[in-house]
């Protein structure tokens, strides 16, 4: 008879304790809503970022072939080669030293 009234109580109380749960106060719900925003935002603000970063990357790899475009019309123009400007720099070291 113990054992049935236990079973008895464990499983009544397994159905009417989760309609016991207590309700939020409008202090708790506007905490939540404030939260959920505060994700939100830095949510958006990484979106943000990682975007900012791959069009810097871009443009400065866009700025890199330009100068380099740039510099090679110089040498064609000016019929100079790279091996000139290494030595134009070493003579200038050897100047700067005397």
């Amino acid at each position: 008879m113990k054992i049935v009234t236990i079973l008895v109580i464990s499983i009544s109380l397994c159905f009417f304790l989760p309609g016991c749960k207590k309700k939020e106060g409008p202090a708790e719900q506007l905490g939540k809503e404030i939260d959920k925003s505060v994700e939100d935002v830095g949510s958006k603000f990484k979106n943000t970022l990682s975007e900012t970063e791959k069009k810097l990357g871009k443009a400065t790899d866009n700025l890199k072939n330009s100068v380099n475009s740039f510099g090679n019309r110089i040498k064609k123009n000016t019929g100079t080669t790279d091996r000139d400007l290494d030595d134009s720099d070493k003579e200038k070291s050897d100047q700067d030293d005397n």
